[in-house]
């Protein structure tokens, strides 16, 4: 199938109502085999909370083709779905066991395959908001992104059923909440800014973040601006999202640049990265 068909036919069986609404983003895998939000505009980190950093379908899907990216979905308050995912519960030759069919009864959603073909994604309208989630089975209506497939059922109905009950008793059957034993909370002590650097060197990909570190272009395609992104993701979660300090650690680098200060609208060009770091690593898909 040449490049040409293959655009032509990917994704055709999402469905139109979703089609239809400018949520659209593309996603990548990064060093450490994560799904990161792509921006179809820019090709940067894309966020939940950031609607000029979403599209409409048709060009999150052709830049899905051209670049090998993933699709996906921004679930908001403003509109009427939500998303049961169901990890690990497809087995070979497409086996699913009984409780998934129970839940697949019990919604009647769209259902596609998940990108690793080993979960489910099932689509229904729902007029509560919900977000929950255990081990293999998460539920939200807003404040995430979905990845997306289209492969579905070729014999299904291409549309999203309200099942605003039904989501109800999900929850009900599956979801209840376990009461926790209250603990006190105790205060972290803060990594000092070597103790950081240590940490991120000596981790699996440390080699990796060394040499972006050390303004070792090579290693990102030789793209500054991915280079500062990937890095800065890192720094957010080991500073507990600490914008100061990202900042001061970030100017401990090879990479500086004077466009690290140029204003860019309403923000400094380093500042919106931190920012831009922090909203995707504090509300992230796995």
């Amino acid at each position: 199938m040449s490049k040409a068909e293959l655009s032509l036919n990917a994704y055709q069986r999402v469905p139109v109502e979703l089609k239809q609404l400018p949520q659209w983003v593309n996603w990548r895998t990064d060093e450490m085999h994560r799904k990161v939000p792509v921006n179809p505009h820019t090709l940067r980190n894309a966020g939940v909370n950031w609607p000029k950093s979403w599209s409409g379908f048709e060009p999150a899907r052709e830049l899905a083709i051209e670049r090998d990216l993933g699709l996906g979905f921004v679930l908001t308050e403003g509109d009427p779905y939500t998303c049961v995912d169901l990890d690990d519960c497809v087995g070979p030759r497409g086996r699913i066991d009984g409780r998934t069919r129970e839940i697949l009864d019990m919604l009647s959603g769209w259902v596609e395959l998940s990108p690793s073909g080993k979960g489910l994604h099932i689509w229904v309208r729902n007029d509560e908001p919900v977000s929950r989630r255990t081990k293999d089975l998460e539920v939200y209506s807003y404040g995430r992104w979905m990845s997306v497939t289209g492969r579905s059922n070729p014999e299904a109905p291409l549309v999203i059923p309200d099942r605003t009950a039904e989501v109800e008793e999900l929850f009900e059957r599956f979801l209840q909440r376990v009461e926790q034993p209250v603990r006190v909370p105790t205060q972290p002590i803060p990594l000092s800014d070597l103790e950081i650097w240590n940490q991120l060197f000596e981790s699996e990909r440390g080699e990796f973040y060394a040499s972006l570190c050390y303004g070792d272009l090579s290693v990102s395609g030789n793209d500054h601006s991915l280079a500062v992104i990937l890095l800065a993701n890192q720094l957010a979660w080991m500073t507990d999202y600490d914008p100061g300090r990202m900042r001061a650690l970030l100017y401990e680098t090879k990479l500086v640049r004077e466009k690290w200060e140029q204003r860019r609208g309403d923000i400094i060009w380093l500042d919106y990265q931190i920012q831009d770091a922090i909203a995707y690593m504090s509300g992230r898909r796995t």
